[in-house]
């Protein structure tokens, strides 16, 4: 996740997420299926676990920017968005215990599907609607409590899109580079 000041027009805001998921793709693509798919835990995530995780995080932005709801479009119970004791580590788990055993070819075509939906949704915004806050796209839905749910919606966008994206992928290349270093090269 990035600080301000972030992308100022929607195709700024394209063109960050695609070299964040084309960054992905890459590392992707250095590693086998078997690589890609090896067992993680809930402390030590796949490369898989990665993408669905960033799969859900981008749905729930997308959802949130199609004025539908955020919880529902994650698959998280709307708790998790309005109680103060739950942690991002708690609603991390649960999606991570949801697809921990999702075929790799279902994660590769849900990791596809998210970012062409999340562009889709980018293109039918104005530049100012980055500027809107998050209330106004979540109007009847709750809200984190520790967020400032009046500031601009660039922050969520940010946070669950190329931020989310730029933020694991050192995680995932470490991680890669482990399984690659355990199989001898």
């Amino acid at each position: 996740m990035t600080a301000a000041p972030y992308p100022a027009t929607c195709a700024a805001v394209i063109a960050r997420f695609e070299d964040s998921r084309r960054a992905i793709d890459t590392l992707l693509a250095t590693a086998t299926p078997d690589l890609i798919a090896a067992a993680g835990t809930v402390q030590d995530w796949s490369l898989k676990d990665h993408l669905m995780h960033l799969v859900v995080w981008l749905e729930g932005i997308t959802a949130l920017l199609r004025y539908q709801s955020r919880p529902a479009a994650m698959g998280l119970r709307r708790s998790f968005f309005t109680d103060p004791a739950v942690t991002v580590d708690e609603m991390n788990a649960e999606i991570y215990e949801r697809y921990r055993a999702l075929p790799l070819p279902a994660a590769l075509a849900a990791f596809a599907a998210a970012s062409q939906a999340f562009v889709a949704t980018l293109h039918t915004l104005a530049d100012a609607d980055l500027l809107k806050p998050y209330r106004h796209y979540q109007p009847d839905e709750p809200y984190e409590p520790d967020e400032d749910c009046a500031a601009p919606v660039i922050r969520w966008i940010d946070d669950n899109s190329y931020g989310h994206y730029e933020e694991h992928w050192p995680w995932m290349a470490a991680r890669l580079a482990r399984d690659v270093a355990r199989q001898g090269g």
